[in-house]
């Protein structure tokens, strides 16, 4: 089967590449292994209550952005009027960790440059080491499980300036796979195929070009697909796994995965906080961030329940406590750091666990070391005639990534 373009991963990096296309008139195929779109950008619904996998705000940045969303959801474009919160000596409060300078909120951070250094370095030089340590250190070091001065600043800088969002922020009224779902349809009815429960064995280059793309689908037998061009919305690591011949030997630098354990619990009251997202730096609760739905969409809860999203990020490895706790315990350590220490909640005995999903590697771990192995891998993919690499983060900016890799591709189908 022949294809002007190939999409490979259709998380919200690939879906925004395949709409471009499609509406640009090309003849594109999304392939993906999951079962649905939207990779980790996904609603679950379970008994009577819907949560994210994970939070997954939209930023967005512009109007003509925030016009690109409403016609895709309509009326289900809700505007949530609650900015990020942390957490203070006990009590919630407005503001990320990296927007809390003394105490206190401050305004827009600066538009710092792209620099090779590390997250410690680059946010003393803006703030002092002092608040860094105090205020910024502990969130961002339980988040990627490493030291500060292993973490990029590339990575700092996105959360720092990317991801601010301080009167509050867009959100599908169906949770965030309404609108991934929203984008499959759109590119399906573009005339674009998509290829769910699809894996890639193989992608064959001939000559420094791309030749052909090996599958198996959904009943197990192989499939060879055909383009002019390759979308990779997948890690660009992931991507150079499967090429053939493969990347040279200095390229194989492994990365080490960052695990990440969703737990979802009801609770027994309308609402249990006033916030949509609440980040948690201390060590000795299991989550680092606490999202309550029903305060992101009050059709994701019942009137008389919430519904809270906790993200345990660990390692994935037995001596790792939280991972090597079991699902059971995970849930109830959960719902007991909601009594103390967070005193968010008198009785745990009013939070039910609805479900615990394992992530062994919700992300790849770049740090200081790795991150020129990431470039070269990416700048190796990019010399293969045809390839053309989409790399995301947050929902937005993975869009954003698609579809500027659409326009690439579309240049050299032409």
């Amino acid at each position: 089967m022949h294809f002007d373009v190939i999409v490979l991963g259709g998380g919200p990096a690939g879906l925004g590449a395949a709409l471009a296309l499609v509406r640009s008139g090309a003849k594109v195929a999304l392939v993906d292994a999951g079962s649905t779109v939207g990779g980790m950008s996904t609603t679950l619904r379970r008994d009577n209550v819907a949560f994210d996998l994970g939070g997954h705000i939209l930023f967005v940045g512009d109007g003509g952005r925030e016009a690109w969303l409403r016609e895709l959801l309509g009326a289900d474009l809700r505007w949530v009027d609650r900015p990020v919160a942390s957490i203070h000596g006990g009590t919630v409060v407005a503001g990320r960790y990296l927007d809390r300078r003394a105490g206190n909120v401050i305004g827009p951070p600066p538009l710092v440059p792209v620099s090779d250094e590390s997250a410690a370095h680059l946010l003393g030089r803006l703030f002092g080491n002092t608040i860094v340590d105090q205020a910024m250190r502990p969130y961002l070091e339980k988040v990627d499980g490493m030291p500060l001065e292993r973490i990029t600043a590339q990575r700092a800088r996105k959360l720092l300036v990317e991801q601010y969002a301080p009167e509050g922020f867009w959100y599908p009224a169906g949770g965030i796979g309404q609108l991934m779902d929203a984008m499959g349809r759109a590119v399906r009815a573009g005339g674009g195929a998509i290829f769910t429960r699809t894996h890639v064995e193989e992608i064959g280059v001939a000559g420094n070009r791309i030749d052909q793309i090996s599958v198996f689908g959904l009943d197990g037998r192989p499939l060879t697909l055909t383009a002019n061009a390759l979308i990779c919305a997948i890690p660009a690591t992931l991507a150079a796994d499967l090429m053939r011949p493969p990347r040279p030997a200095a390229m194989h630098t492994a990365l080490p995965p960052r695990a990440a354990i969703i737990v979802a619990l009801e609770v027994a009251t309308p609402y249990l906080t006033d916030h949509a997202w609440i980040q948690v730096d201390r060590p000795d609760v299991p989550f680092a961030r606490l999202a309550e739905m029903k305060n992101w969409s009050a059709s994701l809860a019942p009137d008389n329940s919430t519904v809270l999203v906790c993200e345990v990020y660990c390692s994935p490895t037995p001596d790792d406590p939280w991972w090597s706790m079991e699902d059971a315990a995970i849930g109830r350590a959960c719902a007991a750091a909601l009594i103390a220490p967070l005193q968010l909640m008198d009785d745990a005995s009013s939070a039910r666990t609805i479900e615990v999903i394992r992530l062994p590697r919700a992300w790849s771990l770049i740090d200081i070391d790795t991150q020129d192995v990431v470039s070269q891998v990416t700048e190796w993919l990019h010399s293969i005639d045809g390839v053309v690499c989409a790399q995301g983060g947050d929902v937005m900016t993975a869009i954003a990534a698609g579809e500027h890799a659409a326009a690439a591709a579309s240049a050299m189908c032409n």
